[in-house]
């Protein structure tokens, strides 16, 4: 940062020597014309000319272009500009003032006047304020004053649009509104975008949310007049609005999209893929019956999007056995270092395969993952798992829920056979059971729930009798 805040800081002192020396503009008393003329170079001495300079910045360490930030660099530049650059006759010097702008339009008008008007001498040149609301009072008053005014800010775009009323000022930011607006109009023109959506974080700004404000109306604005394209805006307006239901609900499908690669872009994009997918035609999600979804999906991605991508695919069995599949992912990474698993799909081979791709930093992709865990230790363990299953128990639970009070039943008995479904996984009825029993008694705490594992050889006659009967049988009615 010191590096870059010297070098604009160096082109803007640079130029105000040229100014001052070989100019040296004067106010007029009159208040309302200027005249400049060389002969007043002899207000300075000719070997010295002493530059004095008003530093108006912020103190508080939370505003990108601090006090502490940026005086390293001016200082820096002051102290050896006239060794790094001949000024010929003149000795340049500077005497440098400091002042807290408290990025407040009051605050910096308040410092700027006693400069002008309080202090012993007369500032020549005002490095700062940078926060906009601070910039424009002072910078359309340097002009009555005939004080050019440099800063790192002053990115709205009213500094330039209005340049008449802010015509001494210099602005050597990395970056403006405009250029914003420029490069994101480029990007929605080369993607073929006609929606956006703008949201506005009011509460995570030292000014209180004015920066944002202004950022995104200027952004909006010069877009609105390059692109005609459906534009919205949503303000987060507390500080503990839950982000999550700010994209599925404000942003979700109506403005989410999916970033991919142009067909026109330079260079060749190479994919590594790793399929972790049981051989056995017993289970739902087989090689056999999973494979050639996964190759159409590639096939339609490479002549929609992905022209210049080539995708190698490597595979292994996971047998759905936990050790077995973990063992093979391990052997996938150190020879393939693959960028992306599809699987696996079992919950059991899944677990230990999804926690461990989250250190390698590879994402999975599953239509298994059916159990609660993956939900609940999202965040914490299966933080790159996407589950892509055309159903999951999550929902099952919710809809349990929503027709358990529907019709106000208040006791459940659940029955379920550990040797079923095993197609889909082993042990797959335990799971569905454990969810749902976890995630009623979390939701519904008041439904009293019970559980029985049904062993073989079943007899349906006894169970019902003996762990339904009266007490959880009953007779549903209008």
């Amino acid at each position: 940062m010191l590096d870059m805040n010297m070098i604009m800081y160096c082109g803007l002192v640079y130029s105000l020597v040229l100014y001052a020396g070989c100019y040296g503009q004067r106010l007029n008393t009159t208040f309302n014309t200027y005249h400049t003329s060389r002969d007043n170079i002899e207000e300075y001495s000719k070997t010295n000319l002493d530059i004095k300079a008003l530093v108006l910045l912020p103190k508080n360490e939370l505003f990108e272009y601090s006090m502490s930030r940026l005086m390293p660099a001016i200082e820096l530049v002051t102290e050896n500009i006239a060794s790094w650059i001949h000024f010929g006759i003149y000795n340049v010097s500077f005497s440098l003032s400091y002042a807290d702008s408290k990025c407040s339009e009051i605050y910096a008008m308040k410092a700027a006047i006693a400069s002008v008007y309080e202090s012993v001498s007369k500032a020549n040149v005002f490095f700062g304020p940078v926060c906009n609301v601070a910039v424009a009072p002072v910078a359309r008053q340097s002009v009555f004053w005939n004080i050019p005014l440099l800063s790192v800010g002053a990115f709205a775009d009213d500094f330039l649009l209005q340049k008449q009323n802010y015509a001494l000022l210099t602005r050597a930011g990395p970056s403006t509104a405009m250029q914003l607006s420029d490069y994101v109009a480029t990007v929605m023109k080369r993607f073929y975008w006609s929606k956006a959506s703008f949201v506005r974080n009011l509460f995570d700004s030292p000014q209180g949310g004015r920066y944002h404000y202004i950022t995104c109306m200027n952004l909006l604005n010069n877009l609105k007049n390059t692109i005609d394209a459906n534009y919205n805006i949503y303000d987060i307006e507390r500080a503990d609005e839950w982000f999550t239901r700010l994209f599925l609900e404000e942003i979700s499908n109506k403005f989410a999209g999916l970033w991919v690669v142009s067909e026109k872009s330079e260079g060749f994009v190479k994919v590594n893929m790793s399929l972790l997918i049981p051989a056995n035609e017993s289970y739902l999600f087989s090689a056999s019956k999973i494979s050639p979804a996964i190759l159409i999906g590639l096939q339609n991605a490479n002549n929609s999007y992905w022209n210049n991508t080539s995708v190698t695919i490597t595979s292994a069995d996971s047998h759905c056995r936990e050790s077995i599949c973990m063992n093979e992912a391990i052997e996938l990474y150190v020879n393939h270092r693959p960028q992306i698993f599809i699987g696996p799909t079992c919950d059991l081979a899944v677990a230990p395969v999804a926690r461990q791709a989250s250190l390698w930093n590879i994402p999975i992709i599953s239509v298994g993952a059916l159990a609660r865990d993956f939900r609940i230790n999202k965040k914490k363990s299966y933080n790159l798992l996407t589950r892509l299953g055309p159903a999951n128990l999550n929902t099952l639970s919710y809809f349990l829920k929503h027709l358990f009070e529907k019709t106000r039943f208040q006791k459940i008995k659940m029955l379920y056979s550990s040797d079923e479904a095993k197609d889909v996984f082993d042990l797959f009825c335990y799971h569905v059971t454990e969810s749902i029993v976890n995630d009623l008694h979390d939701q519904s705490p008041n439904i009293s729930m019970t559980f029985y594992r049904m062993e073989e050889p079943l007899d349906v006659t006894k169970v019902l009798k003996t762990q339904i009967s009266l007490s959880f049988g009953g007779k549903l009615v209008d």
